[in-house]
């Protein structure tokens, strides 16, 4: 859990590699929402609200969400009789919004049972950690590929340049000579 290895997808920047502790500290401080999304390496992105190691930062963020709430109660006298109704109550009642969902004391986790799931051919993108030897490896097979395609472009303009100044020595041509040339081949 002490392991620097945890990202955080936040207004649409990734913050990280850091601490679980770390990304609770930002849940209570509140510069990490619970709508935002957090990952290990190799895995896929879970909202926070739903990360089975953040549900007691969370839940305690919705209990002390709650207190504020019972705090905006008002009480109204009308002729004989007092009502007392929460202003988020009504709101609610209004608008139908969906109420927090509820959170079990006995909710187990279900981390020994996760599978990894291969992808059978079909391309995904993953974010990892620098040190992660599977990341390293996919790094230097895209930055080859990318070499490979400037080396192809390099050869092709050098043997462009050979063939166009071959052409010019054999015809015995200026370069005014031969851009003027291809002017009228055009």
């Amino acid at each position: 859990m002490n392991e620097v290895k945890w990202l955080v997808k936040s207004s649409g920047k990734i913050l990280g590699p850091m601490t679980l502790e770390a990304i609770a500290e930002r849940i209570r401080s509140r510069t990490v929402s619970i709508f935002d999304e957090v990952r290990e390496p190799l895995t896929r992105w879970t909202m926070v609200r739903e990360h089975p190691q953040l549900f007691q930062v969370v839940r305690q963020i919705r209990d002390e969400h709650a207190t504020i709430l019972e705090n905006t109660q008002s009480t109204f006298v009308s002729g004989s009789k007092t009502l007392t109704s929460s202003v988020t109550e009504k709101l609610a009642e209004d608008s139908g919004i969906t109420p927090n969902p509820f959170f079990d004391d006995q909710m187990v986790s279900i981390q020994g049972s996760e599978k990894t799931l291969t992808g059978g051919g079909i391309a995904s993108r993953g974010y990892g950690s620098l040190e992660d030897q599977n990341v390293q490896a996919r790094m230097r097979r895209i930055r080859s590929r990318w070499m490979a395609v400037a080396y192809g472009l390099g050869v092709l303009c050098l043997i462009g340049a050979t063939v166009i100044w071959r052409v010019q020595r054999a015809s015995h041509m200026t370069a005014e000579q031969a851009e003027e040339y291809f002017k009228l081949a055009q």
